[in-house]
């Protein structure tokens, strides 16, 4: 066992090389119930699902014959939502997590009983760790605590790339952050023990929730980033360009043209069948067109939506003490405008929305009072944490001025 770690995860390195670290099962107290709420979730939508296949695919099959049956492959992706949920919900009540560390990949298995799920990183990959703790927020405008971070971290790897990938979560941060600088040692000998290095620098290792404010310190922009910085004489100008609907959408355009691509091939051929059969039960004729058209409505919302995330720009400046920010998109633009003394930081954070079970990112500008607002969500989290470094290097000057006129 590792002397740096903590007698609860069992260390083991077998004959192939592989180094396996074994957490326990969380020890979340209470708020592991709220596991419960999504697997009701999930148990729902797949009972909903089966009756409606059961009834309502049944009238289609009476209507429009064999073609009919093919509606059956539209429940597919409810029924995936569904056991995904019931997924998460017992990952909270039991799951526990097992990190396997290869020549090529960290390996991050979750597991529930004899069921697992794998996620994969290249190891080359690998700049930095970061150890986030603790899930706070707001309950009728006042800040509240959820989950402290003695029992609730979060360890994920940041990819060179500027892509983040969970690797361990739910865990005491004093266990992740060990975990961290072990796994950095290792990663870092590795670069350094190659003919050829794969690394300039060693792997760095960030605990956030020891940092100010949750903000990330990022002097430099990202070497493959497009946005325009511009200097002025009281602040400065971030302007943001379309990121295109295929980096953009994150995955939504591409789903989008198969929904759509598979839906123009399905509504052709039951159409075809539904003008030269006969129903047998005429009154149910109007359920074809209900069904095609509720169908087409998700696919073509969803191909306006992934196009309105890939023609988004915005733009956040800072000037004449006032932080403005503009977003404009297919639905128009959208302008905010705030005080510097009216802020209390500037951060990468969640945008709630995951993908692969990693949060997708946005930058949050976050006032003393009130809610907090995101915008560019899905960004390169390296763009976002520098955006935010210099704009936080601007209320930190606004608040010394502040001290400065209140000390006079």
């Amino acid at each position: 066992m590792s002397e740096t770690l903590p007698s609860e995860i069992e260390v083991a390195t077998g004959p192939d090389g592989i180094t396996t670290y074994d957490f326990p099962p969380r020890k979340l107290g209470n708020w592991r119930w709220f596991g419960l709420i999504p697997v009701g979730f999930g148990i729902g939508v797949i009972s909903f699902i089966t009756v409606w296949t059961i009834g309502f695919v049944g009238g289609l099959i009476q209507i429009l014959g064999p073609w009919g049956g093919f509606s059956t492959l539209f429940t597919l992706p409810f029924l995936g939502g569904g056991l995904a949920a019931i997924w998460i919900g017992f990952v909270v009540l039991m799951g526990r997590t097992r990190l396997c560390v290869t020549d090529r990949h960290l390996i991050s298995i979750e597991k529930v009983g004899w069921f697992s799920w794998k996620r994969r990183v290249v190891r080359s990959d690998v700049a930095r760790l970061q150890v986030q703790a603790g899930v706070s927020g707001k309950v009728n405008g006042e800040p509240r605590e959820f989950a402290s971070s003695k029992e609730f971290a979060v360890l994920t790897a940041e990819l060179t790339c500027g892509k983040s990938r969970l690797l361990v979560p739910g865990y005491p941060r004093e266990w992740l952050v060990a975990l961290a600088n072990e796994l950095s040692t290792l990663l870092t000998v590795e670069a350094r023990t190659t003919e050829v290095p794969t690394r300039i620098v060693p792997v760095a290792v960030v605990d956030a929730s020891t940092i100010s404010n949750g903000g990330i310190e990022r002097l430099e922009q990202p070497a493959e980033s497009l946005i325009d910085h511009q200097i002025l004489p009281d602040g400065c100008v971030f302007t943001v360009p379309a990121p295109g609907v295929w980096q953009g959408s994150g995955g939504l355009f591409g789903f989008s043209l198969l929904w759509c691509g598979f839906m123009t091939v399905f509504t052709t051929f039951a159409g075809f069948a539904f003008a030269n059969g006969k129903p047998n039960n005429d009154d149910a004729v109007w359920i074809f067109p209900l069904f095609i058209t509720l169908f087409w409505a998700v696919g073509i919302g969803v191909l306006v939506a992934s196009i309105n995330m890939g023609r988004r720009q915005a733009a956040i400046a800072v000037t004449n003490g006032r932080m403005k920010s503009i977003v404009s998109g297919l639905f128009g633009t959208t302008r905010k405008e705030w005080e510097l003394a009216e802020l209390e930081t500037v951060r990468k954070g969640p945008s709630g929305m995951e993908v692969n079970d990693v949060p997708v990112m946005q930058l949050h500008i976050v006032p003393r009072t009130g809610a907090k607002y995101g915008l560019l969500t899905g960004r390169d989290e390296a763009e976002l944490e520098w955006m935010a470094t210099h704009l936080r290097r601007y209320l930190s000057g606004a608040r010394d001025a502040a001290s400065d006129d209140n000390a006079e």
